[in-house]
């Protein structure tokens, strides 16, 4: 498991550096609200859907990401429909079923939800809300920007 910088700030007022947060390019930049792990994050705020921070990302980083989203839905539909019709033009019973949809699903499932994601959301308060940051040289940017700090204890040892 790969160390990350968690970042509390501010929950309305943060900003982000003017580079991609997936590959620090600069250039023409575009936005992509990042939602954060309904089942990680306890408690978020009632308007947490209104407050989803607007993540800076280059245009090819952007269209990759959303690449990634739809074949992964792709691969959940596929799976999903292949394994209805395998599982019922076989005859499989209850558990093989199971076992075929969970082998099709994992793909797609994978590619969504587990991706390496470089900005992550790990927790909101009622006034501040917790950033996870892949990249230490972005999140040292963004620390410096929104004048805070790191727990040193979370910082990556070299």
């Amino acid at each position: 498991m790969e160390n990350r910088i968690q970042v509390t700030v501010p929950l309305r007022a943060h900003k982000f550096p003017t580079h991609c947060a997936r590959c620090y390019g600069g250039g023409a930049l575009t936005s992509r609200k990042i939602g954060f792990d309904k089942q990680k994050v306890k408690d978020p705020p009632k308007s947490a859907e209104y407050i989803l921070p607007q993540i800076p990302f280059c245009q090819r980083c952007a269209a990759w990401q959303t690449r990634i989203v739809v074949l992964g839905g792709v691969l959940i539909g596929v799976g999903l429909f292949g394994g209805i019709a395998i599982a019922a033009r076989l005859g499989l019973g209850r558990w093989l079923s199971g076992g075929l949809a969970v082998i099709l699903l994992a793909p797609g499932v994978l590619l969504t939800d587990y991706r390496d994601k470089t900005v992550q959301i790990s927790a909101f308060t009622s006034d501040t809300i917790t950033f996870s940051f892949k990249r230490t040289d972005y999140a040292n940017q963004f620390m410096k920007i929104n004048k805070v700090h790191a727990d040193p204890a979370q910082l990556p040892s070299k």
